[in-house]
């Protein structure tokens, strides 16, 4: 599937969080845009020398727009090409101008990651049903499927389809994500979309970060094989019909006789399928949790390593080592 482009325009904080990002007086700062960066009481040094009134920018510098143009970088050029330095280019500001608006650069990931949910969010789903970022502003939850493996299923294809339109997002680590209000909403309804499967929270947590993973990896898959596509002027099959006949020969020489099987059922499965193979049996295995009706987990857990009680963490998150030293202990035995 050839990833979706998207222009970049309008996209921001439901809540307006983005604008709340620089310093004091960073929303109503007037910094010039077009080319005339505004000094700390909005005039361009244009106007006092010439003596005439105050030229009024076209289009005032706001966090939004900082968002959208490096939003339309990462799209078009490709997330390795975002600097604040290219963003302030796109916008026709010095760099420095930013920086009242966005601290740093992992900052705007963030507001870029928020807003491209927010994106989704608002676009809804295209079967018209809720996507992983489909409660933003505080919009209620709602899906098309009345059981949860349905459920699932939608917020694995939103999910294919937000990795499609910015392929950038798949760069981004997920361990220390933003927290913006479209993020947390994203997170909220896929929660949501395990309503009545009987799982508790963690398990819920577990299942939702199992299929993010798999998800993932087949949209990178995805958009790289539409990457070496545009590249090559050659589609897989393409790419298969040519090298078909030496692959078949090697697989008959007798070396490889399970790949000599299947050449010879021919029965070969298209991405589409796979994906869709790969999530029956996540949900399938999901189901089967459920079937157990597993007891809830103890209160006390121990550590795996020395057996000690362990506390649970300030998050609230339980902890499988009672201390670093017992999680390393456990590591280097499992290298060994």
């Amino acid at each position: 599937m050839v990833p979706e482009k998207d222009n970049g325009n309008g996209l921001g904080s439901p809540h307006g969080s983005a604008a709340a990002i620089g310093p004091a007086g960073g929303r109503h700062g007037s910094a010039g845009v077009d080319g005339a960066a505004g000094g700390p009481h909005g005039s361009a040094s244009g106007d006092r020398t010439t003596g005439g009134p105050r030229r009024r920018p076209e289009r005032r510098l706001t966090a939004e727009r900082i968002v959208a143009a490096a939003i339309e970088i990462a799209d078009t050029d490709g997330f390795g090409s975002l600097t604040m330095r290219t963003t302030a280019e796109r916008l026709g500001v010095t760099t420095m101008s930013l920086y009242r608006y966005v601290r740093t650069k992992t900052e705007l990931v963030g507001l870029m990651v928020d807003a491209a949910y927010g994106r989704t969010a608002n676009g809804g789903a295209a079967n018209g049903g809720a996507s992983s970022g489909a409660a933003a502003s505080g919009e209620a939850v709602s899906f098309i499927g009345t059981h949860w493996r349905e459920r699932v299923w939608e917020l694995a294809r939103a999910d294919w389809r937000v990795y499609h339109r910015h392929p950038w997002l798949l760069q981004v680590p997920e361990s220390r994500s933003s927290l913006g209000p479209n993020v947390l909403a994203a997170f909220d309804a896929a929660l949501a979309a395990l309503d009545g499967s009987g799982l508790g929270a963690s398990q819920r947590s577990a299942a939702l970060s199992l299929i993010n993973h798999f998800v993932r990896g087949a949209a990178y898959d995805s958009i790289e094989e539409a990457r070496l596509e545009a590249e090559s002027g050659m589609d897989i099959e393409q790419w298969w019909t040519e090298r078909y006949p030496d692959f078949a020969r090697r697989a008959a020489s007798g070396s490889y006789p399970a790949l000599a099987r299947l050449v010879a059922e021919g029965d070969y499965v298209s991405p589409e399928a796979s994906f869709a193979f790969g999530m029956e049996r996540i949900c399938d295995g999901i189901q089967a949790l459920v079937d157990s009706s597993p007891a809830a987990e103890p209160a006390e857990r121990h550590c795996l390593s020395c057996g000690v009680p362990v506390a649970r963490g300030a998050t609230g998150r339980p902890r499988d080592y009672c201390s670093p030293a017992c999680r390393q202990r456990a590591y280097r035995s499992r290298a060994g």
